[in-house]
């Protein structure tokens, strides 16, 4: 008979590729874990490492069962998770991530405000922690654009077109211009945040379908951005969101992008397997109703 234990420990394996990594991170012996992985091994009737003295691969096999006992482990981590909010009297909690919480303070403020009795968890993700976080149904919810990532079983719905304006100082020459083309971004000093921020990836990648030459001379988190902007070391993609919420300064000039498809679309991700509470209903309905209100304001 297969246990948890077993599919708990193969998964671990699986991950590192190393048995003496992996019982050193359970707590387990070697000796232990090497047994309970045969065991689960026999259990199935065929090998799921391929072993060369002391150092295993996962085979073909064992990559196919990965699949089914990750989602194994996850329905029980969603069937606790459903019994602690049930029964743990956690409806009144939402969490969510976004890759920048300071664009949404405005929206998160309101939303306290009309339910001050909920409780919010919030946290920031960057481009490689997104799928592990919401696979692992550690939040409820996650803002992020659409195509940022391959959604698999995840469900979304959209939520507003965030448009694409160009950040620079007073004293850029394009900073009498209210608007600004495609042709005129093409290699154009840029103040980029780090790769691993989605909305640098999102801007390569734009860059990129239209042909643009993309011209970081500067990479930084977004708290430096500004005033490198300001002291005219270059200018930055942004975004309505990013502008109403001051993220990049009010003595710095906002020129919008002239081109139909000049936008982020965000979307609302969750994942269809996990209980949702009363909180994080209520969160959907609001996020949504902000940001289609929000898309209609002017800046």
């Amino acid at each position: 008979m297969i246990t948890l234990q077993q599919l708990i420990y193969f998964r671990e394996v699986a991950k590192r590729e190393n048995i003496s990594k992996t019982a050193e991170a359970l707590f387990v012996s070697q000796t232990t874990l090497s047994i309970l992985i045969k065991k689960l091994e026999d259990s199935l009737g065929m090998r799921l490492f391929s072993r060369d003295g002391k150092k295993i691969r996962l085979n073909e096999a064992g990559k196919v069962y990965l699949d089914y006992v990750e989602e194994a482990l996850r329905t029980l981590q969603n069937g606790q998770d459903t019994l602690e909010r049930l029964f743990g009297r956690e409806e009144n909690t939402v969490t969510f991530c976004m890759s920048n919480s300071v664009v949404w303070t405005d929206a998160l403020r309101i939303f306290g405000s009309r339910y001050p009795s909920y409780k919010i968890r919030q946290q920031n993700y960057s481009l490689d922690q997104f799928l592990d976080i919401m696979n692992s149904s550690a939040v409820d919810f996650a803002i992020a654009g659409l195509g940022d990532y391959k959604l698999d079983h995840l469900d979304y719905t959209v939520l507003c077109d965030d448009p694409l304006y160009l950040c620079v100082s007073p004293q850029h020459p394009f900073a009498e211009q209210t608007t600004i083309s495609l042709e005129q971004l093409s290699d154009l000093p840029l103040i980029s945040l780090p790769q691993t921020a989605p909305f640098r990836a999102f801007c390569e990648d734009y860059f990129k379908r239209h042909h643009l030459i993309s011209n970081t001379v500067l990479e930084c988190d977004y708290t430096l951005r500004k005033d490198l902007i300001l002291a005219n070391y270059g200018s930055a993609l942004t975004t309505k969101s990013a502008v109403a919420a001051g993220l990049l300064g009010g003595q710095n000039r906002y020129i919008r992008i002239d081109h139909e498809d000049a936008k982020r679309v965000l979307i609302l991700v969750w994942d269809p397997r996990r209980y949702l509470s009363k909180a994080a209903l209520d969160f959907k309905e609001f996020i949504i109703e902000y940001l289609q209100d929000f898309q209609s304001r002017e800046i």
